[in-house]
């Protein structure tokens, strides 16, 4: 075969290989002896189940070999008609060798093909016109690169229910879910997915399930209940929970294992009006749909073509979906999804907090469960593991973008697998970090590490912006991990935003309380530390001062922080960004004037935020006892404490700069006579 001059001395050796496959298959079995003779464990590693796999034509010629070799009836014809014996074993080996090399040809000329499909990059006109298209959506559940709002719940003394189908009296989970989802506001209390759920809706639920012998590497159930109950009091009358694992039967097996199947028996059997099941995203008898994303691929422009990725060259992608459509042996850009996907309104995500083989696993690795397992082929044949020759942790320039494209499919692509500007379905993540899972340090990261009491819930409608958020809740630099990193390359199909300038962390403070670094693979160290992974700064920004001054259209609240890089103004239903106030940590906004309430959350570029107390606004302000009136009693109470320093609010100081004086009377004066209405938080 002839190679291009552009190609690496790794490709050309790749090929010779792939073309004469049972040497390729002797160097990957000596590859796996190598491997896993010193250490057993790494026989789960991706490596060695590639070789495992390439091991196929080694194996049947040395089953021949043995064969021929004890064969007692060979060895006696043998001795009476050498010639004849030999002729036939001449002739036998003859025919299949011609088979060997002629299904290596054929793997040749395919290899061929593949390496000639690579997918272009769109022109700079067609990509302005594309990007002009794109709309931001008016709602919840979409991504909105101007403003992700990650909300944070932490309760040190949280675990899970035990027994299905968790009730809330029996599940101390089921609280700690319901606060992280309201304090995204798509809701009220009692309603916290109201404006985010409809009645028409379908909704899917989507656990991590891909254990099938440890508890600690799949999504408890006692987390998904409460989301289950919510879609139910938005209205929605087809609730899904389901997921593909690395094939059907254990789906089906992890489904049970894990309670998930008694769960929704039982709700199923309460609700009888709603349908509530659950589904196996590997069962083709519902329908599936390759969806092919051509130039909206995150491989569009690449330096690849389909032969440099390792999942290209087997059966998978030779498949026909019920439509009639085939790969072709083309694997960029395409992608086999179930119906039961397509067909989802709402997608509700809920992974699990967990160190991988890659880095760790949050909201977009999830969605490797969202591409199906087909029949005959290995569930890592469905997802872009990495580039030949490539690095599958930090520098892993194919995984990235394949779940990429999977995540593109989820938020852009019709129930018939087209492609819009726009999001097609609303999207929700809630990870479930009460007890995450380290990697373990003395074998692979993958399902197998010990407990991390992690404590916490993390949700957001941006799955870039939750992979950040939880990435330094597990103590990881969330830059060092490629599909967060490469955010900013989804110009076209926006999944997300990386900058933590526009992420707003809500709820409870991270700190030093999340100060706990999550193990990772003991073969990752010496990258760890070159990328430097792990979080060092835990301290979260101090608020030294804030101050109120009263204008005739407007409050301006000024502060200042120490260590902040944004800090935003919370009041009412309603928040404002806080912009440069003059020096390096001085923040200001304005508020409209009005009886209300606000408070100040600043955090720094590892999202470690900092509340500030609640600070009260207009004849809130200047009711020092709190009886909902402005009168003679509040007067009192300035008078009593009047050129007082170091005062708090509730001795008279109404804006807040520390002294009792006429300031805090112009703000009483103002008010005399108001009544206040009842405080918010």
């Amino acid at each position: 075969m002839k190679h291009t001059h552009n190609e690496s001395l790794f490709t050309r050796i790749y090929y010779f290989l792939s073309y004469n496959s049972l040497i390729f298959s002797f160097a990957c079995f000596v590859w796996f002896l190598l491997r896993t003779g010193t250490k057993p464990t790494r026989i789960v590693y991706p490596c060695q189940r590639a070789a495992l796999g390439q091991m196929t034509n080694l194996s049947l010629f040395a089953v021949v070999g043995c064969i021929a070799g004890f064969s007692k009836r060979v060895y006696r014809k043998l001795k009476r008609k050498p010639f004849r014996t030999a002729a036939v074993c001449l002739v036998t080996t003859s025919i299949v060798l011609c088979a060997h090399y002629s299904l290596a040809y054929r793997r040749q000329i395919e290899m061929k093909k593949l390496a000639r499909h690579r997918i272009p990059g769109l022109s700079y006109s067609s990509m302005k016109q594309l990007q002009a298209a794109y709309t931001i959506p008016d709602g919840v559940g979409y991504v909105n690169p101007e403003d992700a709002a990650v909300s944070f719940a932490y309760d040190e003394s949280v675990a899970y229910g035990e027994t299905p189908p968790y009730d809330k009296e029996d599940n101390p989970a089921y609280e700690l879910v319901w606060r992280a989802v309201e304090q995204l506001n798509y809701g009220t209390h009692e309603n916290p997915l109201r404006d985010f759920i409809g009645p028409s809706d379908t909704v899917l639920i989507k656990p991590n399930l891909v254990s099938d012998y440890s508890r600690l590497a799949d999504t408890h159930p006692a987390v998904v209940r409460p989301l289950i109950d919510m879609a139910i009091a938005a209205g929605a009358q087809t609730i899904w929970v389901g997921d593909a694992s690395t094939n059907k039967s254990k789906t089906d097996y992890i489904l049970g294992f894990m309670n998930y199947t008694a769960m929704i028996d039982i709700l199923q059997a309460r609700h009888p009006g709603i349908e509530i099941r659950t589904v196996n995203l590997n069962d083709l008898a519902n329908g599936w749909h390759w969806v092919n994303i051509g130039s909206y691929s995150s491989f569009a422009g690449s330096p690849y073509n389909d032969s440099d990725l390792d999942n290209s060259g087997t059966s998978y992608h030779r498949t026909t979906d019920p439509q009639g459509v085939n790969p072709q042996n083309q694997v960029m850009g395409w992608h086999a999804i179930n119906d039961y996907t397509m067909d989802a309104t709402v997608i509700i995500n809920t992974p699990k907090l967990k160190c991988h083989t890659f880095l760790n696993t949050i909201a977009l690795k999830n969605h490797v469960g969202t591409s199906i397992v087909l029949p005959g082929a290995g569930y890592g044949s469905r997802i872009v593991h990495g580039i030949r020759g490539g690095d599958y942790y930090f520098q892993n320039d194919g995984f990235w973008r394949d779940i990429h494209d999977v995540h593109k499919i989820i938020l852009y692509a019709d129930a018939e697998g087209d492609m819009h500007p726009s999001q097609q379905r609303r999207h929700l993540n809630v990870v479930d970090a009460i007890v995450g899972m380290r990697g373990s340090t003395s074998g692979s990261c993958h399902q197998d590490g010990p407990p991390a009491e992690t404590h916490a819930i993390v949700a957001s409608a941006d799955s870039i912006a939750t992979d950040a958020v939880a990435s330094r809740v597990m103590g990881y630099n969330f830059r060092a991990i490629p599909p967060i990193h490469h955010a900013d390359d989804e110009v076209l199909h926006p999944i997300g935003t990386n900058d933590p300038g526009t992420i707003r962390v809500i709820g409870d403070d991270i700190n030093e309380e999340q100060s706990f670094v999550y193990d990772y693979c003991y073969e990752w160290a010496p990258q760890a530390a070159q990328y430097e992974l792990g979080v060092t700064d835990f301290q979260p920004p101090a608020i030294a001062a804030v101050h109120i001054a009263y204008y005739s259209d407007e409050v301006r609240v000024s502060a200042t922080i120490s260590g902040a890089l944004t800090a935003y103004v919370y009041y009412k239903d309603a928040y404002v960004k806080m912009g440069d106030g003059g020096g390096p940590a001085e923040f200001e906004a304005a508020l409209p004037k009005g009886d209300m309430t606000f408070y100040i959350i600043a955090q720094d570029e590892w999202f470690n935020t900092q509340h500030s107390m609640t600070y009260r606004l207009g004849a809130c302000a200047a009711d020092f006892n709190q009886d909902g009136i402005v009168d003679g009693l509040d007067y009192n109470i300035w008078s009593r404490n009047y050129h007082k320093e170091n005062a708090r609010w509730e001795e008279g100081d109404a804006n807040y700069d520390g002294t009792v004086d006429g300031l805090d009377y112009n703000v009483w004066s103002m008010y005399y006579k108001r009544t206040c209405p009842a405080l918010g938080p």
